[in-house]
């Protein structure tokens, strides 16, 4: 849903408030954090709404259940699917002649999110347990946001500079700021990719 939706809408949503997508992800980074403390919450008062069905084999207690962890996950899992493209938006932006960033950003993305399954399931909750994890993961998702907003920022100025230089001018400034944004963008969704696999695969087993 999330990545459906981002996709569709970034375009209409960048014109609308007339900001860079990156500033978008950088929300969506925010609200993603913010989840990491909020679903445990979610989840107790679902155990206390759950202890009032009877049994835990009983047919209400398996879809309320279904229904809790859905109204619990459900809204940050979509946030993580719209950071995918968000980032693919803003790298068209910057850079609309580019026709690998496509390929090379899903394999970062994928790349982090095995690592989330991996390192989270061997290492992160047996040395800290769920809760730690889960702060963890949230603290790299406000650090992905403020990098974002950075990133939103510097590349705003460099729009203003290029419009007071010649034409000539104003390309040689910008082209070094796309050679960068590129390798950064890969970055930014290994680690994106990475922390929001390693929040479900917490949560998963936090609601069990």
């Amino acid at each position: 849903l999330g990545s459906w939706g981002g996709g569709k809408y970034i375009a209409r949503l960048s014109r609308t408030f007339k900001r860079s997508p990156i500033v978008f992800y950088a929300i969506a980074e925010m609200l993603i954090g913010i989840g990491a403390f909020v679903v445990p919450y979610l989840f107790g008062i679902s155990k206390i709404l759950l202890q009032q069905t009877g049994e835990s084999d009983s047919f209400t207690f398996l879809i309320l259940s279904a229904v809790f962890m859905t109204i619990s996950i459900l809204p940050w899992c979509i946030c993580m699917g719209v950071t995918f493209p968000f980032m693919m938006a803003f790298v068209k932006e910057i850079r609309n002649t580019e026709t690998q960033s496509f390929s090379f950003l899903y394999l970062a993305n994928v790349i982090g999110a095995m690592f989330g399954i991996l390192i989270t399931v061997t290492l992160l909750i047996e040395l800290y347990g769920f809760q730690n994890t889960l702060w963890i993961a949230g603290a790299f998702n406000f650090i992905l946001s403020v990098t974002a907003i950075i990133i939103a920022a510097q590349y705003h100025r460099t729009l203003l500079d290029s419009k007071t230089h010649k034409a000539r001018n104003a390309k040689l400034f910008i082209q070094p700021s796309q050679r960068q944004s590129i390798p950064l963008s890969r970055v930014i969704l290994f680690t994106t990719g990475f922390v929001s696999i390693a929040m479900e695969v917490v949560w998963i087993r936090l609601f069990t």
